[in-house]
């Protein structure tokens, strides 16, 4: 799974060299929001958030790259678990559906490193690739900013049956504040 993610994601890359320069439109920005953490036997919740960049290759596709963390959740007030770091990248097709107002879907991928029991001594951790897709909206409150809000579900690792901890199930709720350069 892990390959065909990374040649997915090295292929959409090399695909932006076909865009003209003038026509790509690098942004940046901020996303704090509710992340479900669940590691087989029912969601929490923890605050979590993230930086991205992206870039606009056409009015109706960007690119985009996110590093971001989440606080840990707790199973019965003994066990935490939670995101030490996750990396995602993601194809963003986008459509304006009013001016000023735009929806879009998030495909890629997310590397992550969660962890589980960190309250205990012997803490497990994984680090693990999986597909990642999300949907949001955006409100353009300038010219070069916008608010949106987005939900994404970044991993399905979760199993409850494993002999070792393999990972969580993380997807987010977020806002997002987006600035155009």
């Amino acid at each position: 799974m892990k390959k065909y993610i990374l040649i997915a994601t090295a292929l959409l890359f090399a695909g932006t060299s076909v865009a003209q320069a003038q026509d790509i439109k690098p942004y940046a920005g901020v996303a704090v929001g509710t992340f479900s953490l669940d590691f087989g036997l029912g969601s929490k919740s923890a605050i979590g958030g993230f930086v991205f960049l992206g870039a606009d290759l056409h009015e109706n596709i960007a690119i985009e790259a996110r590093v971001g963390t989440a606080a840990n959740a707790s199973y019965l007030g003994i066990i935490d678990y939670g995101v030490d770091w996750m990396v995602s990248c993601f194809a963003k097709p986008q459509f304006q559906v009013a001016d000023g107002f735009n929806v879009y879907a998030l495909l890629g991928g997310t590397t992550m490193k969660t962890q589980f029991g960190s309250n205990l001594p012997g803490t497990l951790s994984n680090t693990s690739t999986d597909f990642s897709y999300g949907a949001g909206i955006e409100l353009n409150v300038s010219d070069q900013q916008s608010i949106g809000v987005e939900w994404v579900q970044y991993s399905k690792n979760a199993n409850i049956n494993s002999p070792v901890f393999p990972g969580l199930d993380v997807s987010a709720f977020s806002a997002t504040f987006k600035h155009e350069f």
